[in-house]
């Protein structure tokens, strides 16, 4: 969450990277096994352990960057959303 990337994102909403830390261990289960099922579409990419992840644990969403990810809107039920609206549901979005 320190990386420049995010920084100015997190300035804008006068948030700070120890906040968000903060925020996020309030909210994150920690997952030791991917879910069984898995789309076939999905075999092979590297991106699969996220929303595997994001299944065993049944998850509100998945906050992911990646463009193909994104482009899937859902996966099994679970939004995948971007890091403004990760941020805004956190209640560190813009007011």
């Amino acid at each position: 969450m320190r990386r420049p990337e995010f920084l100015p994102r997190l300035t804008a909403r006068a948030a700070t990277p120890d906040e968000l830390s903060r925020k996020l261990a309030e909210k994150i289960i920690i997952v030791s096994a991917p879910a069984p099922y898995l789309p076939p579409g999905l075999h092979g990419r590297k991106d699969l352990p996220v929303p595997e992840c994001a299944v065993a644990a049944r998850a509100d969403a998945i906050d992911s960057g990646d463009d193909d990810l994104l482009a899937m809107r859902s996966f099994q039920g679970i939004p995948i959303i971007a890091a403004v609206e990760a941020l805004h549901r956190l209640g560190l979005g813009a007011p």
